[in-house]
């Protein structure tokens, strides 16, 4: 039988031996970006107490905006998206560095 050196799935148990409720469990940070309801992030949540959403929507349609087609971005990106965006690219990195998982729908960040 071939062993792996890889880690273990992060759905099993941090410290086997203890009690469930004294494990240390690790949080999986969920990145939303796109237009979709608040039923979703509840959805994204109930699947697993370890989940926790960062909830990007209306943050990106700026970088949209900067790198999408002119067309693409009037038929997809609401204007009053764009105008009201005041975070900076700096806050958008680092949800994106922060996300271990990304949820997107089109349009996406190009860059």
């Amino acid at each position: 039988m071939k062993t792996s050196n890889a880690p273990a799935p992060r759905s099993m148990p941090l410290e086997p031996n203890r009690p469930t409720a004294t494990r240390m469990v690790q949080p999986l940070n969920v990145l939303l970006i796109g237009a979709v309801g608040d039923a979703v992030i509840e959805k994204i949540e109930a699947v697993d107490p370890r989940i926790r959403v960062a909830d990007a929507r209306g943050k990106f349609e700026v970088e949209y905006a900067e790198t999408w087609p002119a067309e693409s971005v009037r038929r997809y990106v609401p204007q009053a998206l764009i105008a009201a965006n005041t975070s900076t690219r700096a806050e958008r990195d680092a949800l994106l560095a922060e996300a271990e998982v990304i949820c997107i729908r089109f349009p996406f960040p190009l860059d």
